[in-house]
């Protein structure tokens, strides 16, 4: 009778750690997508080069490209119209864009909050396409601000 639960017992002990170590592994693994994804959502959003520092823990730096001075340039103007909307001018000089991105998500869900919808999208199209269209059009109007 023992013989027969030790038969049983180990190969169940041996699947259950096998099966453990894999779900372990696979959180691991996700985690680390999870980061690379925010990463790369930062990026591709500011239009940032990228590139490994370390791969084990993965570490990744930013640059600007021209495009992104272009955005920033943006985001700046319309920072000095809008008071709901921050420049991070701080995180900028010290090329730690996701603490940017942080600062940026704050003040689009308080926009979002706030029912300002629509202005929101505008402010989004000018600060990433540079389109000038209502709301913004107003504000510009208002501070005596060509943009073209």
């Amino acid at each position: 009778m023992k013989k027969r639960w030790k038969s049983i017992l180990i190969p169940t002990i041996m699947v259950i750690s096998a099966f453990l170590i894999i779900y372990h592994t696979a959180i691991q693994d996700m985690v680390e997508n999870e980061e690379l994804l925010e990463y790369w959502e930062v990026a591709s959003q500011n239009s940032l080069g990228i590139y490994f520092t370390s791969t084990d823990p993965i570490e990744v730096a930013f640059y600007p490209t021209p495009t992104t001075e272009l955005i920033m340039e943006r985001w700046e103007i319309i920072a000095n119209i809008y008071e709901e909307v921050i420049y991070p001018e701080e995180a900028i000089n010290n090329n730690d864009w996701l603490k940017a991105d942080a600062i940026m998500e704050e003040w689009r869900h308080e926009m979002r909050v706030e029912n300002k919808g629509d202005e929101f999208e505008q402010i989004m199209a000018f600060i990433y396409s540079g389109s000038v269209r209502d709301h913004v059009q107003q504000k510009f109007n208002k501070a005596g601000i060509e943009y073209e």
